[in-house]
């Protein structure tokens, strides 16, 4: 099995990036990634805003997300990624003690230029 999470440690440490500092941000799949890394290796990253995400697995032991904030945007019409997947994924990680901020929007499965707005208004206030 492939170790992703080591790939983000080597690749940090390459380029002088501090772990504290990384980020995540994922659309669709790319947010399910992102949760999936908070959930198996939490120490990778400080935060994640997760675009249209749903549970992509429950790990056997839940890891310590208290440190964590996380932005969640959703899409109140997503034929994809329905609302309670949402919520699930959001109960999921507030439960390993993560600081969820969850936000529905009058959209499909598509990003808004809504999402983005809030998403970074929240990222600045988070990095202060």
């Amino acid at each position: 099995m492939l170790d992703h999470g080591g790939d983000l440690v080597a690749a940090s440490r390459e380029y002088g990036i501090q772990q504290e500092q990384v980020i995540a941000v994922g659309f669709s799949n790319g947010a399910n990634i992102a949760a999936s890394i908070l959930l198996l290796r939490p120490e990778i990253l400080t935060a994640a805003v997760l675009f249209r995400a749903m549970v992509p697995l429950v790990p056997e032991t839940m890891p310590n997300l208290n440190s964590k904030r996380i932005w969640i945007g959703a899409g109140s019409n997503d034929p994809i990624v329905p609302a309670s997947e949402t919520k699930q994924l959001s109960e999921l990680l507030r439960a390993a003690g993560a600081d969820v901020t969850i936000r529905f929007f009058q959209t499909g499965h598509q990003l808004t230029a809504e999402d983005v707005d809030l998403a970074r208004e929240w990222l600045t206030k988070s990095v202060d």
